[in-house]
């Protein structure tokens, strides 16, 4: 049976209802100097901060698992400040929703502010304004600004706004180039982006390294490097760039007068062990189990106990047109291990923009790898290499916060074989590939096959170099296990979107999601705030993307799926109304069935019962599901020879 992971729920703040006057702010710090070609004015100097909540009729921030840079977009009305001159593309912008308006500000008749600790007050001065409960959405970086006119053919009538296009991590996107030619012609002594770059990578890195030890020093050899730490291991970047206006810093908390974009991200490594249950637990803590600082990195890095899986021989690289982000993802073993960016509330308690390297946190609950490591007392180690499910932290969203959802199972996620494929320096390619498959590095389901033909998952993994020479091992089986249990019977899982009352709680992609009793994986996350324009109504919404939707009846003997239960509706909305949580519409029609008893007026009167889908008998054996690839013969058999 899976720990009992932490929870947060999120309910509605009255008894009946959930009561919320939304409110919404941006603020945007400002280069002085928007010129550095043709004009001296020191490049970090900022303006005072420009803050702007009425004048903002739309806002919608959107953060994905699938894509690298969040985005920021917002209409601004066109009242006495032309946002085309006041904001430029370069310059930077916080978003903070929160459910009621007095929490951004409340004016008095003097134009004074009366809430010395309101969101406007803290931004104007400097302070954070990046806590758990300040609807902190993200920092962006304005890409674009336009201004629009729009004539209504019909009357005539004009309407002048202007639109603001942002993006969130954009140093992560940034593209790679290095010519010694011109490093050569200038003899050194610029700091360009990558001067020396390949002779400091060479220097440093020519070894064959655990994946966890090559990432670090690849961020802060590629994004520059951040404030002295004096407990910092990290080899210091010959570079220096992405320079912080230290306004930015302030307003995400942090202090220093010399700062770097690496100083404003957290950074996160490992495999995710099982969070702790209970309501005395702060968020800050249960969304963030078993995380530490530790390993001589920087303050903002954060690892867990157990180090992601991957080894790597790491050369000198050439790259050319090539991205940050593609550069550290190379080094990432992207098959075990999952790597995307989110605004994260960290274990300090504040909201940060954050970059989250992890093993894809989906082991279920009844899955033990034969090859799990045996701790100093002999017992199986669990966190060796599972991060379950299950065990994960999650939101709980009270369906009365819910407008509308679009979930269910897809015939395009059904996968039946999987096979995997890994690299060590004992061999070469071809006779590395017949050894592997020969130790049976693959994981199928023969009765899934006959039924519905071979639905593939086909992959090869380049990080498994032994650290010793004379380990010979491949990982290839132990990979391959692992990821059938991810993959395997996705048809049965559910996925769609949520659609709910907005959340000010810093709800992030990456976490899971608990809803009318199915657990979710949270994929996008999308924030929207507007104004109607008659009659000046706020809206505030949270949309979510989900997947792999999992029953949390599941336990360490068999796998329990959503819909598995009610054939017939009336016994679903009846238990939907039972439960409290009363998300269905409170009536149920009857199937009309030629020949069926018990009808009246053409209409049948007792509902249709049929048996469930949730299987008693004792579910098969990892041994049963799977068939030996070296003799074809029953897996009892194999087993015995091995």
């Amino acid at each position: 049976m899976a720990k009992r992971p932490y929870v947060k729920k999120i309910n509605p703040n009255t008894i009946d209802s959930h009561q919320v006057s939304p409110g919404y702010m941006l603020t945007f710090i400002r280069f002085s100097n928007r010129d550095t070609f043709n004009y001296t004015t020191p490049p970090e100097e900022v303006r005072r901060p420009l803050v702007v909540y009425n004048d903002a009729v739309s806002v919608t921030v959107a953060n994905s698992k699938q894509g690298v840079t969040a985005s920021m977009s917002a209409t601004l009305k066109a009242g006495d400040i032309n946002y085309a001159t006041a904001i430029s593309a370069g310059d930077y912008v916080f978003v903070n929703m929160v459910d009621w308006d007095d929490k951004v500000s409340i004016i008095d008749g003097f134009g004074q502010d009366v809430q010395p600790n309101s969101l406007r007050s803290r931004a104007i001065s400097g302070q954070a304004i990046n806590k758990y409960k300040d609807g902190f959405k993200g920092v962006f970086k304005v890409q674009k600004v336009s201004k629009v006119l729009r004539t209504d053919p019909a009357t005539g009538t004009k309407v002048y706004y202007f639109n603001v296009q942002a993006f969130g991590f954009t140093e992560l996107n940034t593209v790679i180039y290095y010519d010694p030619q011109i490093y050569g012609r200038l003899g050194g002594n610029l700091r360009l982006f990558m001067q020396q770059f390949n002779k400091w990578w060479d220097g440093n890195l020519k070894k064959n390294f655990n994946i966890q030890k090559v990432i670090p020093t690849l961020i802060n050899a590629l994004l520059g490097q951040g404030r002295k730490d004096p407990n910092n291991k990290v080899p210091a970047a010959p570079i220096t760039h992405f320079k912080l206006p230290t306004t930015v810093g302030s307003l995400l908390g942090i202090k220093g007068s010399s700062l770097h974009a690496i100083d404003m991200y957290n950074f996160y490594l490992g495999v995710w062990g099982s969070s702790k249950g209970g309501s005395s637990i702060p968020p800050h803590k249960g969304f963030n189990p078993n995380i530490k600082n530790g390993d001589g990195l920087p303050k903002n890095y954060f690892i867990t106990k157990t180090k992601l899986q991957g080894n790597k021989v790491v050369d000198a690289e050439y790259w050319n047109n090539v991205k940050i982000w593609s550069i550290i993802n190379k080094y990432s073993n992207s098959l075990i291990n999952e790597m995307y960016t989110t605004f994260k509330v960290n274990p300090n308690g504040s909201v940060m923009p954050s970059l989250i390297i992890r093993q894809k946190p989906f082991s279920s609950d009844h899955f033990n790898s034969p090859h799990q490591e045996k701790d100093k007392e002999g017992s199986q180690n669990s966190n060796y290499i599972l991060s379950k499910y299950m065990e994960l932290p999650r939101w709980s969203l009270n369906p009365s916060l819910v407008y509308d959802f679009d979930l269910g199972k897809d015939e395009a996620a059904r996968i039946n074989f999987v096979q995997v494929y890994t690299r060590t320096v004992a061999a070469n390619d071809a006779r590395n590939r017949a050894r592997q498959a020969g130790t049976g590095n693959f994981t199928f389901d023969r009765e899934d096959i006959h039924r519905h033909g071979l639905k593939p998952f086909l992959a090869t993994a380049d990080y498994d170099y032994p650290e010793k020479a004379s380990n010979k091992a491949t990982k290839g089986k132990e990979w391959a296990e692992l990821v059938s249990d991810w993959v395997i019977n996705g048809h049965l899982r559910e996925a769609g979107t949520i659609t709910c009352q907005g959340i000010e709680e810093p709800i992030s992609v990456g976490d899971n999601l608990e809803f009318n009793g199915i657990i979710y994986h949270i994929e996008s996350v999308t924030h929207n705030v507007s104004i109607q324009p008659i009659t000046g109504k706020k809206s505030f919404r949270t949309n979510l993307t989900v997947s792999f939707g999992t029953d949390p009846r599941s336990d360490s003997a068999r796998p329990v799926y959503a819909e598995m239960e009610h054939t017939d509706s009336y016994k679903e909305r009846l238990e939907d109304y039972e439960n409290g949580e009363r998300i269905l519409p409170g009536f149920s029609d009857t199937q009309h069935i030629a020949g069926a008893t018990s009808r009246r007026d053409g209409e049948e009167v007792k509902e249709t019962l049929e048996k469930s889908y949730t299987l008693n008998p004792k579910p098969k054996s990892k041994d049963d599901r799977v068939v030996s690839v070296n003799t074809g013969e029953t897996p009892e058999k194999d087993t015995k020879k091995d």
